[in-house]
């Protein structure tokens, strides 16, 4: 049945287009069930503390023993093949996996090295830690401190330069003892310099005879066990002369051993011991985010649950990727013989661990931990006494579970892609499938997403792991790494900071829409399109998982590809060892400063809310301040329309008419403020030549907003010979007339007439007290807009700023001085004061600490206070750069709530550091406060800070004239093709916005 669907779903996509997306989407979600139940290979994964007894748990499940079960602990060092001790034996992770893939090599070992340049770092960071604990100074180091190369790693390398400890018997006042002699310690006094004792450590290692990766045998025995256990044991103490100090061991056993009693073809995976943050491990997080993966959380008897791995629940509940995870969980309390001690279980083991249990659960339960699922995946088992088949039925009781989850919904989904198919050519149902997505709709109205981005900062998770590191020495072998240790990957932290909290803001939403679907799915009157219900709901689902794992991996991604090869920030933040105490404090801060001079880390600004159906077009439609600018035949503009919201960069060749654009804005609040002549006169130096060139005399010139496509405002400039023009103007809300103006100013309103002469019709109903709620938002729109241009800085420079002007900023910034000040002393605008004092210090950190201001007269003038000067210098003496930059930051800064302003050519005088400051200032003012601003420039390094953001990006072009303008880049150009790169070198080359457009 499933092919037949498949079959016809694929005729759909070809003969309704229409359809198309429906139906690859219904096909592509069944083939991924399909794919899923298609194999039954599923990886089991054991997380647990160091030494809590993992490999004890996997040797007893893949029968790994040499002769025969264990009785006791000593015999199960001695029979089991792989290493079993009281923790940091393993020097890496050990995977269990089926050979019979390969009859011929039935057992067989395979690792997964280190490379030359990793394993010299490994031996370059043991040998400094030698070197400082028998050469140097010793640091004052905290009780238990942990040392920056891992104990099981020390040993392999003292092993495989010949330095391997070894005690003797020693007589001390006639009582003989025995002594562990550590010839490394000699060996570092040999040499003057760390450098040297490093390569002397390398030359000794013999690095590149180090090539075997795989050893094999060719039958399952005794002796082959034995051969295998004489191997890893070597391997693991860096005895192996052959092997390279691994990633990760892999023993590959026949599936008739590996998975006995066992319905599914497994892969035991035992994974390093937990100690330190389970965020900063990138390795668990994968495996947990994995839908084939079982997990088996263990914890040692006693103290079970341990706050390791109740974090570790923690992190899995409270995310929406990972809490799926949960229902592929189980708790294995591993008993090394305590049961009998259980207060209560009066030496009877069984009920020893059952109380054990009650007392673990009801632990979670208290933190609001533990989800009901897990209190049937609790058990407690002790590898000498237990039957492995409670562990091993468990395993398939899980999977079991899983597969009959995803054939199920498969089922559903086969079901409702029949009635799509079926119901297909039904016009009735597409009201049904309308009325659905608009209930999903208000639901997503009802539920706003945060305007700010999901992390401030970025690097947030990174600063988090750091100080929350139980050891400094941890820290510092992680800053000796890059930021990449096993036991604290300073990206894994990031990025699951960056997870936790896109799932914390966006789950929400997912959950209330989703629960809007459920109630669809009940109501019978939307029987017909339970196919259309279905596919939205799987949408939802898929869009909530896709969406918070892009804006993870990219956070994470673009923080490693600017940290991973910056050698200069590593090798300040590991000179801060030995300092004294604050080794962590001193370490952020040095990432700090090092963040705080970046500007192309962005990726956590940006989320794909498009993924989420009509969330991107419900988030800009539910702006207040929605509104689309309509030109028509004035100068260079032909025909406009548009709609801009947020930050907007405007671009273009020369005379494309980017600056009649923008002065559009000021033409219109001039004419609002005074009278249209006046506005002509001021803003485009006259009446003569306004029309469009070539354009009929029949057509006139428009101006016109519309708000939110209901109220409509427009404005007819009717020219004459000459200098003459006429004016008609008219405005009306949901499609009923307002007000109308005539040629010879008779204004009608409200069925009265009253004439407005040359100030404009809106203006003249204000004046009066008209009260419509649509003339009050349209004259409140207008009387928003800001456009900015040519800085006078040679005034601000030389003159300062006018007392008197305190109303609101000048065009030209001529009285930035006076305002700034102002904002200073009025509470209710310090926000404005500190966003442009905080922008200075940030675009030039060596340049600017901190403002005041001096006034003679009425002219105030600013000084600047450098960092690390008391005395304060004249702004008139600084660069102007700064004085461009702090122009451009008061500009915003004047803007309110949901206003618009327009700044021509911002990048005049700018470095592109500055520059790129700016634009993020200038972003995140636009997206708190709502306010639309537009830059018309021609700066490749704006192009460049907004490549993959091409709805932000507008491009007016000379060759599109019968063509509304102007055209978002998306929509000019393949998003797919320009994603291979950086926009302004697109500009540059003359791809778009060039001179030659109309060539």
């Amino acid at each position: 049945m499933t092919e037949s669907i498949i079959s016809e779903l694929n005729h759909i996509k070809a003969d309704f287009p229409q359809y198309a997306d429906k139906a690859i989407y219904w096909k592509n979600t069944i083939e991924e069930k399909e794919t899923f139940l298609a194999s039954n290979k599923h990886p089991i994964i054991f997380i647990g503390n160091v030494g809590v007894g993992k490999s004890s748990i996997i040797t007893n499940l893949a029968n790994l023993f040499i002769h025969g079960k264990a009785t006791d602990r000593k015999t199960l060092q001695v029979t089991s093949a792989l290493p079993i001790a009281a923790g940091r034996t393993t020097i890496c992770e050990v995977q269990i996996c089926s050979s019979d893939n390969n009859p011929l090599k039935p057992l067989k070992l395979v690792i997964d090295p280190l490379n030359l340049d990793e394993m010299r770092k490994e031996i370059s960071i043991y040998a400094e830690m030698e070197w400082k604990r028998h050469q140097s100074q010793p640091r004052n180091s905290v009780k238990d401190e942990a040392e920056p190369t891992a104990i099981e790693i020390q040993r392999v390398i003292r092993n495989m330069t010949n330095y391997t400890e070894y005690q003797k018997y020693v007589t001390q006042n006639g009582i003989r003892k025995r002594q562990t002699v550590y010839p490394i310690k000699k060996a570092v006094t040999k040499f003057k310099k760390v450098e040297e004792f490093t390569e002397h450590l390398i030359e000794r290692s013999k690095l590149k005879k180090r090539t075997q990766t795989e050893w094999h045998w060719k039958a399952y025995d005794i002796l082959s066990l034995k051969d295998l256990k004489t191997i890893i044991e070597n391997i693991n103490l860096g005895k192996a002369q052959t092997a390279m100090l691994p990633k990760c061991m892999t023993v590959f056993i026949p599936s008739k051993i590996l998975n006995e009693n066992i319905n599914f073809d497994q892969t035991l995976i035992d994974t390093r011991g937990l100690d330190g943050l389970v965020e900063a491990r990138d390795d668990l997080f994968t495996y947990i985010k994995n839908p084939r993966a079982l997990i088996v959380l263990c914890a040692g008897f006693n103290d079970a649950p341990g706050d390791t791995l109740r974090s570790l629940l923690n992190h899995m509940k409270n995310n929406a990727l990972l809490d799926q995870s949960l229902k592929r969980t189980f708790i294995v309390l591993i008993d090394k013989g305590d049961a009998e001690q259980v207060n209560g279980a009066n030496g009877d083991r069984v009920f020893g661990q059952d109380l054990k249990i009650e007392e673990c659960q009801r632990s979670l339960e208290l933190t609001g931990t533990l989800e009901d699922m897990l209190k049937e995946r609790m058990i407690a088992f002790d590898v000498l006494q237990d039957d492995d088949t409670m562990i091993k039925s468990l395993i398939n009781q899980c999977l079991e579970k899983v597969h009959q989850t995803v054939n199920s919904e498969k089922e559903t989904l086969v079901k409702h892609a029949q009635q799509f198919i079926n119901n297909i050519t039904e016009e009735y149902n597409n009201k049904l499938c309308q009325q659905v997505d608009d209930q999903i709709k208000e639901t997503i109205k009802q539920n706003p997403l945060p305007t700010s981005p999901l992390l401030e900062d970025p690097l947030l998770g990174m600063y988090s792991a750091i100080n929350n590191s139980r050891y400094a020495s941890i820290v510092y072998a992680s800053c000796r790494r890059k930021g990449v240790y096993y036991n604290l990957n300073l990206y894994a932290a990031a990025g699951n900071m960056a997870l936790s909290e896109a799932a914390r803001q966006y789950s929400p939403l997912i959950k209330n829409v989703i629960d809007t679907i459920d109630d669809l799915e009940k109501d019978q009157s939307l029987e017909k399109v339970q196919n259309h219900i279905s596919y939205r709901k799987e949408q939802y689902k898929k869009a909530l998982i896709n969406v918070i794992t892009d804006y993870s991996i990219r956070v994470k991604d673009q923080i490693y590809r600017h940290l991973i090869d910056n050698e200069n920030l590593w090798i300040k933040c590991t000179n801060e060892w030995g300092g004294g105490p604050g080794f962590k404090i001193r370490v952020i801060q040095r990432i700090k400063d090092w963040e705080s001079r970046q500007q192309h880390i962005n990726a956590h600004e940006i989320i794909l809310i498009e993924e989420i159906p009509f969330l991107a077009e419900l988030s800009y439609s539910s702006n207040d301040f929605c509104f689309k600018l309509f030109v028509r035949n004035l100068r260079a503009l032909r025909q406009i329309e548009w709609a801009p919201n947020g930050l907007n960069v405007l671009i273009g060749a020369n005379g494309s008419g980017k600056s009649t654009l923008l002065l559009i804005f000021k033409l219109l609040r001039i004419a609002f403020d005074r009278d249209l002549p006046e506005a002509i006169t001021q803003v485009l130096g006259g009446s003569y030549n306004l029309k469009f060139w070539g354009i009929d005399d029949s057509e006139p010139i428009e101006l016109g907003l519309d708000i939110n496509e209901e109220t409509i405002w427009r404005l007819k400039i009717i020219t004459g010979e000459g200098k003459e023009y006429q004016t008609e103007e008219y405005l009306q809300d949901k499609k009923r007339l307002i007000f109308s103006r005539d040629t010879q100013g008779n204004l009608i309103y409200n069925d009265n007439s009253m004439v407005s002469d040359t100030k404009l019709g809106i203006r003249a109903l204000i004046d009066s007290g008209g009260k419509e709620t649509s003339l009050r938002k349209m004259a409140s729109l207008i009387q928003s807009f800001s456009v900015f241009h040519d800085p006078d800085l040679w005034t601000l420079r030389h003159q300062g700023s006018n007392t008197t002007e305190t109303r609101k900023l000048h065009s030209r910034g001529r009285n930035v001085l006076t305002l700034l000040r102002q904002w200073q002393q009025e509470l209710p605008n310090n926000h404005r004061y500190n966003f442009v004092v905080q922008g200075l210090k940030a675009a030039f950190p060596n340049i600017v600490q901190n403002l005041d201001f001096e006034e003679a007269g009425n002219t105030l003038i600013a000084r600047i206070y450098t960092p690390g000067n008391e005395l304060p210098s004249p702004l008139k003496n600084e660069a102007n750069g700064v004085l461009q930059f702090l122009v451009l930051l008061c500009n915003v800064a004047s803007s309110e709530e949901k206003s618009l302003i327009a700044i021509d050519e911002p990048e005049n005088n700018l470095h592109p550091y500055a520059l790129r400051r700016f634009l993020s200032l200038a972003e995140k003012w636009a997206r708190e406060y709502k306010v639309t601003i537009i830059l018309a420039t021609h700066s490749t390094v704006i192009l460049d800070e907004l490549t993959q953001k091409p709805e932000k990006i507008f491009v007016m072009k000379t060759d599109l004239l019968k063509e509304k303008q102007p055209i978002r880049l998306d929509e000019l150009c393949d998003r797919e093709w320009m994603g291979e790169f950086e926009y302004g070198d697109l500009y540059k080359q003359g791809e778009i916005g060039s001179n030659e457009d109309g060539n």
